[in-house]
């Protein structure tokens, strides 16, 4: 199904470089991406059994394609979810290739956290894009064909990688370090979605609040974990509450461990519009961060006089708002307060509370730590 690509020169740009510069020409597969090769290697990899009843991923591009075309190549049915703003185009190239499509979410983490879930709940195999050894191994064919496509192999110096999750420069790195340890793999992303880069400066996993989508193949917010550990905010409809304890209890015995927060208001207003973005410092975090939930009066001006209160003394770095079409409206809202304005952002608060307009409601504990899970 997948067929090996050439490597073809580049002679004008060799010439220029004054070097020998090769292409892998993967947009030659029949889905026109090196994603075909991850999607049915891991789908090969699953027994039998588990293949027959499909298989689920969540997509807006190449890694769709593949996992429709593998699927209708073994005869099994895969259901491909993909955010509601997704090209039309996109959308028919998926159901052209035999897979079964599902808008949901409006960003890619809630069309990921909805194919997670369901394929928890219907007992359907996830196909990941990137973060699974068997996809990831896939990939690293790529790496295979190069080093018997080049000729001589002691003569080559570096291979270079296009970064977005990191499973195809894990894939390739694993199987040519291994044979030609002084081959060099460098990694290569844009500058505006640069969490490889920030993740090794860092020595941990960095997951961007926004990315700059110019090159969509590589735009992804969050890199690849050797760990496959993932924070998934999901729902389920439910008939009586025992279903969910004994929901929760199957999760929990197969090594899933899962946190009932139905009861934490605040969640189901905000956090689940929330999960994967906001603001933060080139470390990953945002110092002396206070997270508030604030009941805003729904009348002309109120933020105006909000905003006034504050005096542009404090940096904003959350703030979402949610209007229910009552009198008042909520606002998760977080703002840097140092130590050292503690008191005087206190006499503020306290102004504005007694106005009887606003109320300020700061994160319990427990509820904080549920939020920080999901959007730092």
């Amino acid at each position: 199904m997948q067929v090996q690509t050439p490597l073809e020169e580049a002679k004008k740009l060799s010439d220029l470089m004054e070097n020998r510069i090769l292409i892998k020409r993967e947009d030659m597969q029949p889905v026109f991406s090196f994603k075909l090769r991850g999607a049915y290697n891991k789908m090969a990899k699953l027994p039998e059994e588990v293949r027959s009843r499909g298989v689920i991923t969540s997509s807006a591009g190449n890694h769709a394609q593949g996992v429709a075309l593998a699927a209708s190549r073994m005869g099994c049915k895969a259901t491909i979810c993909m955010p509601v703003n997704t090209p039309g185009i996109k959308v028919e190239s998926v159901r052209k290739l035999g897979g079964t499509v599902e808008l949901v979410g409006e960003s890619y983490q809630e069309t990921q956290a909805h194919a997670v879930s369901r394929s928890i709940a219907e007992g359907l195999a996830f196909v990941p894009p990137y973060d699974d050894p068997f996809t990831i191994a896939g990939q690293g064919t790529i790496g295979d064909e190069i080093l018997r496509q080049v000729g001589d192999m002691d003569a080559l110096d570096a291979i270079f990688v296009p970064v977005g999750g990191g499973g195809l420069i894990a894939g390739v790195a694993a199987f040519v370090k291994a044979l030609k340890p002084h081959v060099k793999v460098i990694g290569v992303e844009p500058s505006g979605a640069n969490a490889m880069a920030l993740s090794l400066a860092r020595g941990e996993r960095v997951a961007l609040s926004r990315v700059d989508a110019f090159a969509d193949g590589v735009a992804v917010k969050q890199v690849y974990s050797a760990g496959n550990t993932a924070n998934v905010l999901w729902g389920a409809g439910i008939k009586v509450p025992e279903d969910l304890t004994g929901l929760l209890d199957r999760l929990n015995a197969a090594s899933l461990p899962t946190v009932d927060i139905s009861r934490l208001e605040v969640a189901q207003l905000h956090l689940r519009h929330l999960v994967g973005g906001r603001a933060r410092s080139f470390t990953g975090s945002v110092p002396d961060e206070k997270i508030y939930q604030v009941i805003f009066p729904e009348r002309p001006g109120a933020l105006v006089r909000f905003l006034d209160a504050l005096c542009g003394t404090y940096n904003i770095t959350l703030f979402h708002y949610r209007n229910m079409g009552n009198r008042e409206s909520s606002v998760l809202m977080g703002l840097q307060v140092p130590p050292d304005q503690l008191e005087a952002f206190a006499a503020i608060r306290d102004g504005l509370q007694d106005t009887s307009e606003f109320s300020f409601k700061e994160l319990e504990s427990d509820v904080r730590q549920v939020f920080d899970q999901f959007i730092q």
